[in-house]
């Protein structure tokens, strides 16, 4: 088979991440795959295998090339100015058309794709009127639009009429209650998990670090986003016993902030913040236990990912998918997403000596499970 992915760039983060896996997964069982990125950022992630074909397709620089896409992004940018988050509607109906010709382009030197898989709404909203048999719209995540007159547009340009996968059951209960008050109509929705490749993990892991702690810590590992929700994490920690220092593996436009909240808190001297890292698995599988404290999730594959680096995990009970990964017999280990319950958990899973991750858990995530589900999907 021949297979076209498609993400917005190639940085260090989950979809990026769950991008190469798949790719590698279907270089190595014989397929033909290719990866199509917008951006290359300062530190990329790229897949192992050297099978898989790279590209890049930048839409906006490609309209800029031409006179009527020149002036389609110059009002894409003005009514962005004015709309928040309105430079998609229109660049993205040109967009459509630019990765359509793209698209043949490339057929014509590599032969027609079996599928074309869209990994997060960014790799999309700039090219929504595309539309082919063959694509599968991945949502990675819970959707946040409102009601209005804009969030309905923009749910129905993206979502109408597409063959959508969402990662998680929590994902797919919430687009299609979104789809009933926004007023969109997917073609089909379906489930298709992200892939956690246990054995890549298992080689990774021991890999030597330098910031892993001379004595037994507590990890988290994410961006420091909002969406993470670290200053809960560092409230919560607070509250503990404080039994073991709390490593934090991310970078991201909060980290003065929370290093601060944390300077505030009285356990600066317990926290660490090790910036990002391109291999955080060293560190998830020497930790005791790993924390999430997430507002919402998609998933969650840094709790699989720590499940696979034999970590056991503990999580907030956060909007969207990570019931899918603690209803295997870890349903204890979710708490509400308060500081005190979330305290509670952590000083209780320790006291108790944490338990054995159980690796059986993560069969249903095994890469060729879920690049097969890809294909039988396309064929649908």
């Amino acid at each position: 088979m021949r297979v076209l992915i498609v993400i917005r760039a190639l940085k260090v983060g989950g979809i990026e991440r769950v991008a190469s896996i798949l790719a590698d997964t279907y270089a190595k069982n014989g397929h033909e795959c290719h990866l199509l990125y917008f951006k290359e950022k300062k530190h990329p992630i790229a897949p192992e295998s050297s099978d898989v074909i790279l590209h890049q397709f930048n839409p906006s620089k490609t309209a800029r090339k031409k006179a009527g896409g020149l002036l389609i992004e110059l009002a894409s940018r003005i009514i962005n100015i004015f709309v928040h988050k309105g430079y998609f509607i229109p660049f993205g109906w040109y967009g459509g058309k630019l990765f359509k010709e793209h698209v043949k382009k490339l057929e014509s030197t590599y032969g027609a794709f079996d599928s074309i898989i869209f990994r997060g709404i960014g790799s999309y909203e700039s090219m929504w009127s595309f539309r082919d048999t063959r694509a599968i719209f991945v949502i990675e995540n819970v959707l946040n639009y409102n009601d209005s007159f804009l969030g309905k547009l923009k749910a129905r340009l993206l979502f109408s009429k597409k063959k959508i996968a969402t990662v998680s059951e929590g994902v797919k209960e919430d687009l299609l209650a979104n789809a009933s008050k926004l007023s969109f109509n997917p073609q089909s929705v379906k489930v298709i998990t992200n892939p956690c490749p246990v054995e890549s993990i298992h080689k990774l892991m021991t890999e030597k670090d330098p910031d892993i702690p001379g004595q037994e810590y507590i990890i988290n590992v994410a961006r420091l986003v909002p969406q993470k929700n670290h200053k809960l994490l560092l409230d919560a920690y607070a509250l503990t016993h404080k039994t073991y220092p709390l490593v934090i593996v991310g970078d991201g436009p909060l980290m003065n902030e929370l290093k601060e909240h944390a300077t505030n808190l009285n356990i600066n001297h317990l926290v660490t913040f090790t910036g990002e890292k391109k291999n955080p698995f060293p560190l998830m599988h020497h930790a005791k236990l790993f924390v999430l404290s997430s507002v919402h999730e998609g998933l969650g594959i840094v709790l699989l990912e720590s499940l696979a680096c034999n970590t056991p995990v503990i999580s907030t009970d956060s909007h969207g998918g990570v019931r899918d990964i603690f209803n295997q017999g870890l349903e204890g280990y979710l708490c509400p997403p308060d500081a005190q319950s979330l305290a509670s958990l952590i000083d209780s899973t320790l006291d108790d000596g944490c338990y054995e991750p159980d690796n059986a858990i993560l069969d249903k995530y095994r890469p060729d499970n879920i690049a097969n589900e890809f294909l039988n999907y396309a064929k649908e």
